[in-house]
């Protein structure tokens, strides 16, 4: 995940998609001038006029070639316990994480995840996985 002046740098047009129907502040979309334009594009530019985001049209398209030439930035959402989750949320959906061995695996988790409005991901064992702080913004390492 990258990172750039306290938000986080989202790329690929359904990673950014998906970011802009959530409920997630996206603050600017970046979009490069020789992006192949079709309906997902199309669909980015209108939401982010919607919520009266900024959109970017950059070139060089050299800095977001893994970006398939969308990015966006996205205010990193705060840390919580368990806690404070249920609190906020008497109705919270936790998913609990065991033991995750590959990155690939994680990313499809936790995009199901997302998309099923779960609340956060819990890891069952500190240290148990090779998931790295920072990965997933509504994650918690639990005992």
């Amino acid at each position: 995940m990258q990172k750039l002046n306290g938000s986080i740098i989202l790329t690929g047009r359904n990673t950014v998609l998906d970011a802009l129907k959530s409920d997630k502040v996206v603050t600017k979309v970046i979009i490069s001038d020789d992006v192949e334009y079709n309906d997902k594009i199309g669909e980015i530019e209108k939401l982010a006029k919607e919520k009266n985001i900024p959109i970017s049209v950059i070139n060089p398209r050299k800095n977001y070639d893994d970006a398939q030439g969308v990015s966006a930035l996205m205010e990193e959402p705060r840390h919580a316990s368990v806690e404070q989750i249920i609190k906020s949320n008497e109705n919270a959906v936790f998913l609990l994480f065991n033991h995750l061995d590959y990155d690939q695996n994680l990313g499809a988790i936790l995009r199901t995840a997302w998309a099923a409005n779960v609340s956060a991901g819990v890891e069952s064992q500190p240290g148990g996985s090779r998931l790295r702080s920072g990965y997933c913004p509504k994650f918690i390492s639990g005992n």
